[in-house]
């Protein structure tokens, strides 16, 4: 961590809560990691987050998992 490296970026768009956000993504394979997309605090400080809670939105998946795209 820590290393800057030249990393693909795309333009897409992300759904939280019923509403879409124009997101840039660096693509990078994440097959190992824990996480297979990470957020960052720019696009996060427009969201109240609370630490102690988990999965408060219910789940409705009307397009693939990102999982499933890449696998």
């Amino acid at each position: 961590g820590g290393h800057d490296t030249l990393r693909p970026v795309i333009r897409t768009t992300l759904e939280i809560a019923g509403q879409d956000h124009d997101i840039e993504l660096c693509l990078q394979d994440r097959s190992r990691m824990r996480h297979r997309i990470i957020l960052g605090r720019r696009f996060l400080k427009e969201f109240v987050i609370d630490p102690s809670e988990e999965c408060l939105h219910p789940k409705q998946r009307t397009v693939p998992r990102i999982r499933d795209i890449f696998e």
